[in-house]
């Protein structure tokens, strides 16, 4: 426990603006990236099945993605410096794209609105499938029936000699 404050303090004192600096983003950062790597030491070599506590990594990683988020449309020097310091990875939601948060109702229109569209779909293709039996069967109908037309038309006399345009 000593050693894990000992190295927050270190972090901290090399992100800090000022001695008394506590609050400003970049120590926050630091201070959840100190957290987040402890969390992820205790995941890889003591109890990777720990569930509360991935629940709590979950929490840290996206309170410190928004404070990196904030600091990089305020300051972009300010958050290279931190990133770089700190030896993290970040991306950068891309401007005017809305990012939603899943939620149970909204995944469930999703769902299915997926589903009604993949049923529309194989409906279709079965009816379309449907249509070219059929349309295979019209044609010989049709043939059958020109054929016979023109045999009673020759039986009859009364054929026409075809014309060309």
């Amino acid at each position: 426990d000593q050693v894990v404050e000992f190295q927050r303090r270190k972090i901290v004192s090399l992100i800090q603006r000022h001695p008394l600096d506590d609050n400003s983003p970049e120590v926050k950062i630091a201070q959840y990236t100190v957290r987040i790597r402890n969390n992820l030491h205790r995941f890889t070599k003591i109890d990777k099945y720990d569930a509360p506590r991935k629940i709590v990594q979950e929490t840290l990683k996206n309170r410190r993605a928004k404070l990196l988020k904030d600091l990089f449309y305020q300051d972009r020097d300010r958050y290279d410096y931190v990133i770089k310091l700190l030896g993290i990875t970040h991306e950068v939601p891309k401007m005017g794209v809305k990012y939603l948060k899943p939620t149970r109702k909204g995944e469930l229109r999703r769902l299915t609105a997926e589903y009604c569209d993949r049923l529309k779909e194989e409906r279709l293709t079965e009816y379309h499938e449907e249509l070219k039996r059929k349309q295979e069967t019209l044609t010989e109908e049709e043939e059958k029936i020109k054929q016979l037309i023109a045999q009673e038309s020759k039986y009859l006399g009364t054929q026409n000699p075809p014309t060309e345009k």
